[in-house]
C-alpha cells in the first residue's frame, strides 16, 4: 500500500495533485526545450503549437498546486 492510502482524504488528494503537477512540470520543460529546437530549425509554426501546449500545461499545474495548497490549509484548520 502507498503512503497516501494512510492519509486523510484531503491530504492524499493534495499529494496526488502535487504528483500530477510535478509530471506536468517535467512535460513543460521537455516541450519548451523541443519548441526551442524547432525554432532553431526555422519550424516556427510547430514551435508555436508546442508553446501553446506548454501554456495550457502551466495553467493546469498552477491550478493543481493551488488546489493542493488549499486542501492542506483546510486540513490544518480542521485538525486545530
Amino acid at each position: 500500500m502507498s503512503a497516501a492510502s494512510h492519509q486523510p482524504y484531503p491530504l492524499a488528494r493534495a499529494q496526488a495533485l502535487d504528483t500530477w503537477a510535478a509530471g506536468r512540470e517535467r512535460a513543460i520543460a521537455k516541450l519548451a526545450s523541443e519548441a526551442d529546437a524547432l525554432e532553431k530549425c526555422d519550424l516556427a509554426e510547430e514551435a508555436v503549437s508546442l508553446r501553446h501546449a506548454v501554456s495550457r500545461l502551466q495553467e493546469s499545474a498552477r491550478r493543481e498546486r493551488a488546489e493542493a495548497a488549499a486542501l492542506r490549509v483546510a486540513s490544518d484548520v480542521c485538525t486545530e
